[in-house]
């Protein structure tokens, strides 16, 4: 209510809120009428417009932290790469090429990125949220991705009133894939992903 009083300054309209907020939800199984102290009421209509009134003060601190965070215009050249690359092109440049010892260097440059999947000189965030469920894509390091977390965890308690579910949110690499709004996602090139699971 605080956060929607700084910008609606109509006292009928305040009103509204608040009683939809302390007004409750009937209870399917029992048909009884149960109250929160806290938070919106299960199902209310006003929920998800409230939740991103709240949750913009997220969004808006998400983007400024963005901005701070990405450096960097390219990857690193992975030297290994480089180097296997090398090695083949002399191998085939040869009057009697060996296509054993080409087709080896071929399949060692394969499990190889032709960029160093993590340099500390090239850092992305991705930040997406629907409603009160959001996920934190980085292109970083673990520490990053804890630090995010942290912050995170900050600005929901002290602008938004909000705990952040610690046991339920994990830090994770892509490559191992994650489910985001009923939909499993898998993404090989980002490093780490921090997403709240309910």
């Amino acid at each position: 209510m605080n956060l929607i009083q700084k910008k609606i300054v109509c006292f009928k309209t305040n009103l509204l809120i608040s009683r939809a907020l302390s007004a409750g939800y009937q209870d399917p199984d029992s048909g009884g009428i149960i109250t929160t102290k806290i938070g919106t009421p299960q199902g209310s209509v006003l929920s998800p417009l409230l939740a991103n009134i709240v949750l913009n003060e997220l969004d808006q601190y998400m983007d400024q932290f963005k901005q701070k965070f990405d450096v960097g215009k390219k990857r690193a050249r992975n030297r290994a790469y480089d180097s296997l690359s090398s090695q083949i092109q002399n191998a085939q440049k040869v009057q009697n090429p060996d296509p054993k010892r080409i087709k080896a260097l071929v399949l060692e440059r394969r499990k190889l990125h032709s960029e160093l999947p993590i340099d500390p000189n090239f850092k992305r965030l991705m930040y997406l949220r629907y409603a009160d469920d959001f996920i934190v894509l980085v292109a970083g390091s673990h520490h990053d991705a804890t630090l995010i977390k942290n912050r995170i965890k900050d600005v929901l308690y002290k602008k938004c009133g909000l705990n952040l579910n610690t046991d339920k949110t994990v830090i994770s690499r892509t490559r191992d894939g994650f489910e985001f709004l009923g939909a499993f996602c898998v993404n090989p090139n980002t490093s780490n992903f921090l997403r709240p699971s309910k």
